[in-house]
């Protein structure tokens, strides 16, 4: 009885175990990508969908996720937010679908943001200019 319980409690540490290290290594992507966006200002209450490791030819950074917010309140958010953090606005477009770009003195941003049915998806992508 008392082995049985041991080899239970076993099995069951190394279950829980196998789950922690795939949420730590999604967690850690993630929190790369932010880093590498940190003066792009994302929603608080961004469920992160995507991100994609940087293209070291391209030098490009990308981060996706959705927000139950509103589509306008994102749109005026990043057009606001992202002034407030030192970007420039080079241009934009606000239909069915928001394009935002933004400049840097090195760097340019792109911002899209798409309806969904009851959320918001934004895309993010940054990255180094070329000469």
């Amino acid at each position: 009885m008392y082995l049985r319980m041991l080899l239970y409690l076993g099995i069951l540490a190394s279950i829980s175990s196998c789950g922690s290290q795939k949420k730590t290594v999604v967690i850690r992507d993630v929190t790369v990508q932010e880093a590498k966006l940190s003066d792009v200002p994302v929603l608080i209450d961004a469920l992160v969908g995507a991100s994609r490791l940087n293209d070291p030819i391209l030098d490009t950074h990308e981060l996706s996720y959705t927000s139950k917010l509103p589509y306008q309140d994102v749109v005026e958010f990043y057009q606001s937010e992202m002034e407030r953090a030192g970007w420039l606005e080079l241009g934009s477009f606000v239909g069915d679908q928001a394009l935002l770009v933004f400049d840097k003195p090195y760097t340019l941003c792109v911002v899209t943001i798409q309806r969904l049915r009851t959320k918001v998806a934004i895309h993010i992508i940054s990255g180094t200019k070329k000469a």
